[in-house]
């Protein structure tokens, strides 16, 4: 299909909400539920939803050369889309559509404006927690799925924001909603760090512990399926609590973005609290007493992280967000061989670096 000047064609995209349509203009078949139409007439474009239900908005263009046109659409023309949405878009003239087998798919780029007042640039290469850990040998799980390369904490309007981002593109072979489904990722957050109040204890099953002046006050750990915010007294008691935040996942650039209104976090400036993030294997299966992470062995096998002690309190953690290596502090704890994990305290578990801004 032609879309060079005085071609006339619309452009069908599909996003995630808003009334949609099979069929184009004429009735040929598209294939996915249109919800807006970008029409060129030739020489203008604007951009409408399908069934004319609203004002055909106009969208900037420019002739590039003879063979193609470049559009910008305005966001706002496209209804209630966020970054990481993804569209589908197939073009239409007439009972001709291109392409024929399947809709094109594009991801709607981070555009946010966060102010980053924490940014740590964590070494590549060492998704090993205490150095000896290695991948489930099951193909979903691809090298430096869980190499965490950089951390970020900011603030963008109303909400605490928490970016991830690893080495590999993000796959969600799972098919969780949040297009989440190998890693767990989880942030600590301690109000007065050095004061020695709340919780030493990462969320259960981390088997991790902060250093013994910090504590956090809240964890929040970001999954495809059941993300929770954790809150902790001064005492150390913990309550798991389920609010809505957002969580976006830039799949290709391996980067996964949490927004979280502030409000939950009481009072306090941000810029001041410590902050301590690592990457787990995500398990919907989890062994007793596991908050839906996956296990560690001393061999590895098709969906069980290999390369861990022959003990109860080796960590599940597979890396941290820390400049220096978490090797060191990954693998120096009192080895536990056998015994229940209920008489084990903070101090012997490894410890999570707490980092300030």
């Amino acid at each position: 299909i032609g879309t060079g000047p005085g071609q006339v064609f619309s452009l069908f995209l599909g996003t995630p909400s808003g009334s949609t349509t099979q069929l184009t203009d004429e009735g040929a078949i598209l294939g996915f539920g249109a919800t807006h139409a970008l029409r060129w007439n030739g020489a203008i474009a604007c951009v409408e939803p399908v069934g004319g239900l609203g004002d055909c908005v106009p969208a900037q263009s420019a002739v590039v050369d003879a063979g193609g046109i470049e559009f910008a659409v305005p966001l706002n023309a496209l209804g209630a889309i966020e970054a990481g949405d993804m569209v589908l878009a197939k073009f239409a003239r007439g009972s001709t559509v291109v392409p024929v087998a399947g809709p094109m798919g594009f991801q709607v780029p981070d555009i946010s404006n966060i102010t980053v007042f924490l940014e740590v640039e964590d070494p590549a290469g060492d998704d090993h927690g205490p150095g000896s850990y290695t991948y489930p040998t099951d193909p979903v799980f691809i090298s430096g799925s869980y190499d965490l390369t950089r951390f970020q904490v900011g603030t963008e309007d109303d909400d605490l924001v928490f970016v991830f981002e690893v080495v590999a593109p993000i796959q969600n072979p799972w098919g969780s909603p949040r297009n989440l489904s190998v890693q767990t990722f989880d942030v600590y957050i301690d109000k007065d760090p050095g004061a020695a109040t709340g919780s030493r204890l990462l969320i259960d099953g981390r088997n991790g512990s902060l250093e013994a002046a910090n504590g956090w006050e809240f964890g929040l750990t970001i999954e495809g399926w059941f993300p929770a915010l954790y809150l902790a007294d001064r005492q150390g008691g913990v309550e798991e609590t389920t609010p809505t935040f957002d969580v976006t996942v830039f799949g290709e650039k391996g980067k996964v973005v949490a927004r979280v209104p502030l409000a939950l976090f009481g009072d306090g400036d941000p810029t001041t609290w410590g902050y301590a993030a690592v990457v787990m294997s995500q398990e919907g299966y989890p062994s007793t007493g596991v908050r839906r992470i996956r296990d560690v062995g001393t061999v590895g096998e098709q969906w069980l992280i290999g390369g861990g002690a022959d003990d109860v309190n080796h960590t599940r953690i597979i890396d941290v967000a820390f400049a220096g290596e978490q090797e060191p502090l990954l693998s120096s704890y009192p080895s536990v061989p056998t015994g229940s994990i209920d008489d084990l305290t903070a101090d012997d578990y490894p410890l999570v670096p707490l980092v300030i801004p």
